[in-house]
């Protein structure tokens, strides 16, 4: 017996796990060297205690519970997962086995067992279902970018309580700090903004060269030359960083660990930097994906807004006044206005057109001109020089801001030139007065897409008013008609000219309905003829409108042939020539009046030509006088 004993105790002391003995009191009465290794005990400081002195005191109770039955009736247990207190202060999670000891009369003596050091499998286990939570986070979406990175901070510290660690995002070549980071705040403070570069700590060099940074003592590296305060003061001695990619191999941040020792990562520890980047990683990813996508959705629900707007239109007031109210939709702002004439070098400008919400009245509401002042006039300035918008939050806070901004409550703004054609550039503006809005990348994408399509729509609008405006002083109006169909398009000119309501259809068959009948068979042949041999079309002719007033037309039209010398189309002008005519009618029967009296006058009359006095012509009384048959005969005769 006592050579089976020694056997055991033999093999004992040779195995890597820890075999331990407990007497019916359960205080230990063996432990191979084995317990040095997993708890940090020498055998003999084990010795005399019990399994639950090494235990937190709610796991010692919670292991009592569920170890009592089979220890009340001596039954072995297998598989008993508790966590033990290692002489460091650390947590150790073994796996416990035992079985009763009897003695030669077969009464129990005590148990015997075997640990087993599983913290590496619950570690993995924990962190795997970690991973899992995580990605569930990422996939709902619904969860901020903050959350997630907070929960991947969480479970890397539940694992290894004696690291801290941190995640930065790149941002135009600088790191930035986001809320999830187990360090200071004022370490936080002093690291965000960080420009990355090869010399630039362990996050900074690692984002910049791609690649993983360990530095075992911050210290003495070189990489932490700059910045060897930070980590006195922080209290950490190693910094390990791995950079963070998307899928397309574009570094996103850093993910780091910080250790309050000198030394280099474990190789459990270097699987967590590359593990929690990872994850990281396709969170960013994810949420840049959505971010996106939502600005796409922003977009284009904004121009389809806008596009109903310009389209719905034909005079430069009425869409100017829906184009502020959309765009005050579309921005959720405060204002909306166009400000004209954008020019550095006017004294005033005014806001013609305007859109606000209650409570934030604006320079056209108020009716007055606003004095441009140095700002204005910079503002002014950078915008036309701007290949793009303005926008601007900070500038516009303080008590030293000038009369306008305080007066309108502006604090922020995004303003934009319209070029618009044949006048002085506009300018187009959004106000928010409750908040310093600093306007996205999308907003300001959208704001100049608006502003490229507002300037279109509004030169041909602004196109269209001025040459209503010239045909209707001319009284010139434009029509087209199809060869093929016969349809025809009348501009509004012309259906004034006419005296029709603009609903009625354009062609030859209503022209031919108040054409003057004496006129109607050879305007119409005429237009004929240009249709089926591509002439010129010119013509004055009469009307009879429907309000009974007699028109005089004169008409010019020129046709569009294809490639196989088809005519496509007429194209043409028709002005009204009515005042013309009478102009020429009363010219001439005033010319006829004249004659009569010059001839038939009792007195000499005559005309001269003043350079040379030669006779140019006279009444028959001048030609009696002279001797003359006929005033004929006393042309080209000088009179000195």
């Amino acid at each position: 017996m006592q050579r089976n004993e020694d056997r055991f105790f033999d093999l004992a002391e040779l195995l890597t796990d820890w075999i331990w003995e407990i007497d019916t009191q359960g205080v230990y009465t063996y432990a191979s060297p084995m317990v040095k290794e997993l708890l940090g005990y020498s055998p003999e400081e084990v010795i005399g205690k019990t399994p639950f002195d090494l235990m937190p005191p709610e796991e010692a109770e919670r292991v009592g519970r569920n170890l009592k039955a089979a220890i009340t009736e001596w039954r072995s247990f297998h598989g008993l997962e508790n966590k033990n207190r290692h002489k460091d202060g650390r947590l150790v999670d073994i796996e416990t086995n035992g079985t009763p000891i009897f003695d030669s009369s077969g009464d129990p003596i005590g148990y015997r067992g075997i640990n087993y050091d599983i913290t590496a499998r619950k570690r993995a286990e924990v962190l795997h279902a970690g991973q899992q939570h995580i990605l569930e986070l990422v996939s709902q979406g619904c969860t901020s970018l903050d959350k997630v990175f907070e929960a991947i901070i969480l479970l890397v510290e539940s694992q290894y309580p004696t690291i801290r660690s941190s995640i930065l995002r790149l941002e135009d070549n600088k790191l930035r700090c986001c809320s999830a980071s187990s360090m200071p705040a004022a370490y936080n403070t002093q690291i965000d903004g960080l420009e990355i570069g090869p010399s630039v700590g362990s996050c900074g060099t690692a984002a910049y060269r791609r690649e993983r940074v360990i530095v075992a003592d911050v210290s003495n590296d070189p990489l932490w030359a700059d910045y060897r305060q930070l980590g006195e003061e922080y209290e950490f001695s190693a910094c390990w960083s791995e950079p963070i990619f998307d899928s397309a191999g574009e570094v996103l941040g850093t993910y780091t660990l910080y250790h309050g020792e000198t030394g280099n990562p474990s190789g459990g520890e270097i699987q967590l930097l590359e593990t929690m980047a990872h994850l990281a990683g396709i969170a960013i990813e994810r949420r840049l994906l959505e971010e996106n996508q939502r600005a796409q959705e922003y977009y284009f629900r904004g121009m389809a807004k806008l596009s109903e707007v310009l389209s719905s239109g034909t005079k430069v007031g009425q869409v100017s006044r829906s184009l502020m109210e959309v765009i005050l939709s579309i921005f959720n702002a405060d204002r909306a206005w166009f400000l004209y004439p954008c020019d550095p070098k006017t004294p005033s400008y005014r806001v013609p057109v305007e859109a606000t919400r209650p409570g934030y009245a604006g320079a056209a509401l108020e009716g007055v001109e606003i004095p441009i002042d140095e700002l204005g006039t910079r503002l002014m300035t950078e915008a036309l020089a701007a290949a793009g918008p303005l926008a601007m939050a900070s500038e516009l806070e303080g008590a030293d801001a000038p009369d306008w901004v305080q007066r309108f409550r502006i604090r922020s703004q995004m303003i934009l030139v319209l070029r618009i054609s044949g006048d002085q550039p506009w300018l187009m503006g959004l106000h928010k007065c409750n908040e310093a809005h600093q306007w996205t990348e999308i907003e300001q994408k959208l704001f100049q897409a608006i502003g490229q399509r507002a300037e279109d729509t509004l030169s041909r609008l602004l196109l269209t008013e001025r040459f209503r405006e010239a045909e209707a002083y001319a009284q010139i109006g434009h029509w087209e008609l199809d060869a093929l169909s016969g349809r025809g398009y009348w501009s509004e000119e012309l259906y004034r000219i006419m005296g029709l309501d603009p609903k009625t259809p354009a062609g030859l068959e209503t022209l031919g309905s108040i054409l003057h009948p004496d006129d109607r068979d050879e305007v119409l042949a005429s237009i004929e003829k240009a249709l089926t041999l591509g002439n010129e079309h010119f013509m004055e002719y009469r009307i009879r409108r429907p309000d009974g007033e007699e028109r005089w037309l004169e008409c010019r039209a020129k046709p569009e042939i294809d490639n196989t010398d088809q005519v496509l189309r007429l194209v043409g002008s028709t002005q009204n020539i009515t005042e013309r005519k009478r102009s020429d009618r009363a010219l001439r029967e005033s010319e006829e009046k004249f004659r009569g009296i010059f001839n038939n006058a009792l007195v000499a009359m005559f005309r001269i030509e003043t350079s040379d006095g030669r006779l140019l012509e006279c009444n028959e009384r001048l030609a009696q006088m002279l001797g003359y048959k006929d005033q004929s005969d006393c042309l080209n005769h000088f009179i000195y």
